[in-house]
């Protein structure tokens, strides 16, 4: 996750219209059921039917949009540890073109609001000063109309409420980057300790449109620093242990196993799940375990030991090819390295469809054969 704070875009006259967008984006927000009870502990079952019936009246919805037709109206129970409890049936009147309309200014949480609001603020002001506000203004609910509709035909059968600007602040994200592509962003990595960064707008803007199409930025972020972490430590091993191979081996594979069997131990037992906010422990312990795993083979000084460099070892294979007028060397060892990475992709993915400890357990063992054959298998023959 990366949050802007400023960018270094000044602008000639205020962004009233920006700011009046924030403003009526709050206090709509304010007035909702959602707002009420901003942290979700205190929900009763009338509060829920609030919430629901308030979203189903003023929020679109996609089978509505494309029928231009209101659903009929049926009974919602909520669960609760007493059984199903009805909510009662409320009787309104929706237009579903205007519905896109109330729902630019919904939103489902304070979370929801305050991360729109924030890029809005950061970037909307110098797409205001640079299209006018007038053509702003309409750029910006014209976004929001499109993305909408957009979504709706994606799942044309989906009665889900859809709420929020970020449709709409797509768009003006959108424009920034196309206005100012070269701009930098002053933002904070709460990953890195809340760190200030002078970013690319290209990249702090990608780590808002990428959690919006599904993917976990906050995992990829974790993964990518415990990676580094990782490296770092395979690296100290090297240059402290080199000298003597069989004692650097040793640690470096003895450090993966004991991580893996951790990481195994904690998956098989519950205490990290990878179905919540514990996969990400699970995800920096693989990372970590995986950089320093890199670190070690680049040591070696054979490509092919590293699964990162999967595809130019499959492009190795065709041009050094007898086909290619190569000399075919090291073919058998590159169909090899190929082969047993897809064999462990397609065991481990297997696998991780009913549970994650095997597969991890799994990792461990073949590094710790791996660590029995360099520890105690025959010594080279000396020169």
């Amino acid at each position: 996750m990366v949050l802007p704070i400023h960018d270094d875009n000044p602008v000639r006259r205020a962004p009233v219209v920006t700011y009046l967008l924030i403003a009526l984006n709050v206090g709509i927000f304010l007035l909702t059921p959602v707002a009420r009870d901003p942290f979700g502990h205190q929900q009763t079952v009338a509060s829920v039917c609030a919430q629901t019936t308030f979203f189903d009246r003023y929020a679109a919805i996609p089978r509505e949009l494309l029928t231009n037709r209101q659903l009929a109206r049926r009974p919602v129970g909520i669960r609760t540890d007493q059984g199903v409890v009805p909510c009662p049936v409320v009787r309104y009147m929706k237009i579903p073109v205007a519905s896109v309309l109330f729902a630019m200014f919904l939103h489902g949480g304070w979370l929801h609001l305050l991360g729109n609001m924030l890029f809005l603020y950061v970037f909307g002001n110098n797409v205001e000063d640079r299209l006018g506000r007038l053509w702003y203004l309409g750029f910006y609910l014209i976004c929001g109309y499109v993305a909408t509709y957009a979504f709706a035909l994606s799942d044309p059968n989906s009665t889900t409420t859809l709420v929020g600007a970020s449709g709409a602040i797509a768009g003006v994200l959108g424009g920034y980057l196309v206005l100012y592509p070269r701009a930098r962003i002053t933002s904070i990595v709460p990953p890195l300790f809340f760190l200030p960064f002078r970013l690319p707008a290209w990249v702090v803007l990608g780590f808002w449109f990428v959690p919006h199409s599904g993917v976990d930025m906050t995992a990829a972020v974790i993964a990518f620093i415990s990676f580094l972490i990782g490296t770092v430590i395979g690296g100290r091993f090297a240059r402290h242990l080199d000298y003597e191979v069989r004692r650097w081996l040793t640690a470096a594979l003895g450090t993966e196993v004991l991580l893996l069997t951790v990481l195994a131990v904690l998956a098989g037992t519950g205490v990290v799940s990878y179905h919540d906010n514990g996969k990400l422990i699970l995800i920096a312990g693989l990372a970590v375990t995986f950089g320093a795993q890199n670190a070690a083979a680049r040591q070696f000084g054979v490509q092919e030991l590293s699964t990162t460099v999967l595809t130019s070892t499959i492009v190795g294979l065709g041009v050094d090819s007898r086909l290619a007028g190569g000399s075919g060397e090291r073919e058998k060892l590159r169909y090899a390295v190929v082969l047993t990475m897809l064999a462990g992709a397609g065991v481990g993915a297997t696998m991780s469809r009913f549970m994650v400890a095997p597969v991890i357990g799994l990792a461990a063992a073949v590094v710790a054969t791996s660590l029995a054959i360099f520890r105690y298998g025959p010594h080279p023959p000396e020169s």
